[in-house]
């Protein structure tokens, strides 16, 4: 009797494993999730902009926490800088047909920095935000994280809050580590642009409040 208690507990184990895992994540974002090499800004990486490796950008580092659990996860991230500058364009979507065919699970998005803010109205960018990730979930009900800036921005945060409000997203605030130089590059590079953006333990802090947000997901689920 003790023995089939035993293995009807890991048979429940299973099944929850199998119904809070996620099989294929999205991370989009700007130069902070991805940014190829400029000469002209002195930055020679091919990673989140500023770690000083690969494996020190917060995709990768969040990529091992998944794949530690599970190594079957398919993890992709994109840079949507476009997207930010051209928000406001209604076609705007459509250069990002690859990411609708990825079809993700999971959607977690890291922007917002490069929104020209001369052209925010009530709402706007979170309506188009909305609409993005609608795009790319191609009308499927998937969990989406999303956090605020990095350098904190009142306005720009008070769109991202209203788009995971209204979507019943979740949101994470990650401004306060932009706030402190603790977490910036900064003498680290000589270019200004680049040096502002999160170090080795920036990007550490940023996968650990997202994987955060994880495993409150995985836990309701």
């Amino acid at each position: 009797m003790l023995v089939s208690n035993i293995f009807l507990g890991c048979s429940l184990l299973e099944k929850q494993y199998e119904e809070s895992k996620f099989d294929r994540v999205l991370v989009i974002g700007n130069s902070i999730t991805h940014h190829p090499p400029n000469t002209e800004i002195k930055w020679y990486g091919d990673w989140g902009m500023a770690a000083s490796e690969p494996s020190k950008d917060f995709f990768h580092t969040l990529s091992s926490s998944f794949q530690n659990l599970d190594n079957a996860v398919t993890l992709k991230r994109q840079n949507v800088f476009v997207f930010e500058r051209g928000f406001d364009n209604p076609f705007i979507a459509d250069e990002f047909e690859e990411l609708r065919e990825f079809a993700p699970d999971l959607l977690i998005i890291r922007l917002g920095e490069n929104v020209p803010l001369e052209r925010l109205e009530t709402n706007n960018f979170s309506i188009a935000l909305q609409d993005f990730v609608g795009f790319i979930l191609d009308g499927r009900k998937e969990e989406v994280i999303i956090t605020s800036t990095f350098w904190e921005n009142s306005q720009m945060d008070t769109q991202l809050k209203h788009a995971a409000e209204e979507r019943g997203w979740n949101y994470v605030p990650i401004g306060h580590l932009g706030s402190s130089d603790t977490y910036k590059a900064i003498g680290e590079f000589e270019n200004e642009f680049v040096e502002i953006h999160p170090n080795d333990a920036g990007m550490a802090e940023i996968a650990a409040l997202i994987w955060e947000e994880v495993k409150r997901i995985k836990g309701k689920k």
